[in-house]
């Protein structure tokens, strides 16, 4: 019986040892692919954790600009409010400084008008010291004139009622 098949048995062993070496290498090459493949995955993993740290970095970095850009903002009209401030101070203080003298002008009036007035009352109360003196004295000579007219009349009227006696 004859198969067809012209390889003898030599052919075949050496033919099914390249088949062998070949499923080796190949053997070979799929471990080393799938080593590579989970050095790569392993790698990808890494590489994608680092990337989610950095975007939540970046959404930190993101939120801290826009609190910088908010309180820059801030600091901004703060500045010019101060600047807006210190003009007004500076008109307030030129208003009070104008509306001053005026007020030291009335000051001075006053304090003069309560000199002169000063002056005035304790030359009243002198002069009403003099006319209560001079009031004292007159009503000490009216008494005296008055115990002199008496004293005359009682003589002259003692002398009248003497003669018709």
């Amino acid at each position: 019986m004859t198969t067809g098949s012209t390889k003898t048995a030599d052919d075949l062993q050496e033919e099914l040892d390249s088949l062998s070496a070949n499923m080796r290498t190949n053997d070979r090459d799929k471990q080393t692919l799938m080593t590579d493949r989970e050095r790569l995955n392993n790698t990808l993993r890494l590489y994608d954790s680092e990337l989610s740290r950095l975007k939540v970095r970046e959404s930190e970095v993101k939120s801290q600009v826009r609190e910088k850009a908010t309180l820059e903002g801030r600091i901004k009209e703060w500045k010019e409010d101060i600047s807006n401030f210190s003009t007004q101070l500076k008109e307030l203080d030129a208003k009070i400084s104008d509306a001053q003298a005026p007020i030291e002008q009335l000051e001075r009036e006053w304090q003069q008008t309560q000199r002169e007035l000063s002056t005035k009352i304790a030359e009243a109360q002198r002069t009403s010291q003099e006319i209560n003196m001079s009031a004292d004295k007159l009503d000490n000579r009216t008494k005296s004139i008055d115990r002199y007219v008496c004293s005359s009349i009682l003589t002259s009227a003692t002398d009248w009622l003497c003669e018709d006696m």
